[in-house]
Order: C-alpha cells, then structure tokens, then sequence
C-alpha cells in the first residue's frame, strides 16, 4: 500500500499526536513519583524537626525549672523585705506563706509576682484580716462575688467560700482575677484599675500607685520579672 503525501503527512501527525499524549502520561507520571518521594521526605525530615524541637523544648524546661527555683528563693527573700518593711506585725511564717503564695499563683496564671505583690500592698498592706467599707476581704480584698465566681471557676470545694480571709486561696483567686481582668481588655493599667473600680477603661491614680509600687520592687529584685 503506497501512501501520498497528504495521507503521510496526516499519519505522522497522529503518531507525533499518540507520541505526545504517552510522553505527557510519563512527564504526569514522573512528576507524581518525584511529588510521592518528596512527600516522603518532607515527612522524615517534619518528623525529625519536632523530635529536635521536641528535644530542645525539653531542655528549655530542664533550664527553666533550675532557673526557676532560683529565681523563687530569690523572690521570696525579696518579698520577705518589702512585707517586713511594710507591716512589722506580720511573723516570718506568715511572710514565708504569702511570699511562696505569690510565686506560685503568678506562676499559675502568668502574672508578675511583683504586680501581684505591688497590688496586695496598695490593698491590704499585707494584712490578712483586712476588711474594706465596700465588703472586700483579705489581703487581695475581694470582694464576696468575686472570690465565689474565682472559686467556681477554678473548681474548688463551696466550703471555701466560708473562710474568705485565707491566704492562700486570696492570693490565688486575686491573681487569676487580674490575669482575667488583662485578657479581657490587653492592657494591664486598665486590668489593675478595674481590679479596684470595676468595669472602667480609665486609668487612675490607683494603677499608678500599683506600678510605681512594682518598678520599685522590681528594682530591688531585677531578675524576676
């Protein structure tokens, strides 16, 4: 069978046509293989970057935690000072409890312990029997609603709410109730002068008082923040 031109020309583009489609089945198939191999490196080289970050975040706590009970003996010397120095009346014990009270609830809910310790001094003067005209009890002087939502919040047993003068249960309720009042409002001049005028955007002459008070006692003890 003899072929024109014409019907040569036409066969050869259909095989140039067939050529093409299988080179682009190869092309397609060669680029799935090198996508699949990438994929699979990707997946090593992912899984072994979290073991490192893994590792790493690890060690940041190892170092954290040595550092950090360092930086805990160091505040609560620092604290013991400023309580003393504020309220001669109140024993080394009790000085020792709400100095490791502070660390721990600022530790807990990421709040200074200087601002802790420089609102409870404009509050109560670290005085624990501390009692307001507005019905605020405590050395973080909170008041009855307050210290039962904190309660509820947290869980703690109802029974709590019958000694509103601990300690312990003040500090940590006061703080959670200043990280509280900071998230919802991104600013800790406002979150401290709500925390004493309730639901304001102004910042007073209390807040003011509360940071000088935690400049100053920061200065005195620069490497807890």
């Amino acid at each position: 069978m003899y072929l024109n031109s014409v019907d040569l020309n036409s066969e050869i583009k259909k095989i140039e046509a067939k050529l093409h489609k299988k080179q682009n089945i190869v092309n397609i198939s060669i680029i799935v293989v090198m996508c699949l191999v990438c994929l699979g490196l990707y997946t090593v080289i992912d899984h072994k970057n979290n073991e490192i970050l893994n590792l790493n975040s690890r060690i940041s706590e190892l170092q954290f935690e040595t550092n950090s009970e360092e930086l805990r003996i160091e505040f609560i010397s620092s604290a013991d000072s400023i309580i003393s120095a504020s309220n001669k009346n109140i024993s080394l014990a009790k000085r020792n409890l709400i100095a490791c009270n502070i660390w721990s609830s600022a530790r807990e809910f990421n709040v200074s312990p200087h601002l802790v310790l420089a609102v409870m001094k404009i509050e109560s003067n670290f005085k624990d029997t501390a009692k307001s005209s507005s019905n605020a009890y405590g050395l973080m002087q909170i008041l009855p609603s307050t210290y039962k939502m904190c309660r509820k919040y947290l869980g703690d047993p109802q029974e709590y709410e019958l000694d509103m003068y601990n300690a312990p249960n003040q500090i940590r309720y006061g703080t959670m109730y200043l990280r509280m009042l900071y998230d919802d409002c991104g600013s800790w001049e406002i979150a401290i002068t709500r925390y004493n005028m309730g639901y304001t955007n102004i910042q007073n002459e209390y807040s003011r008082k509360v940071l000088s008070n935690k400049a100053l006692f920061l200065k005195n003890n620069h490497k807890v923040k």
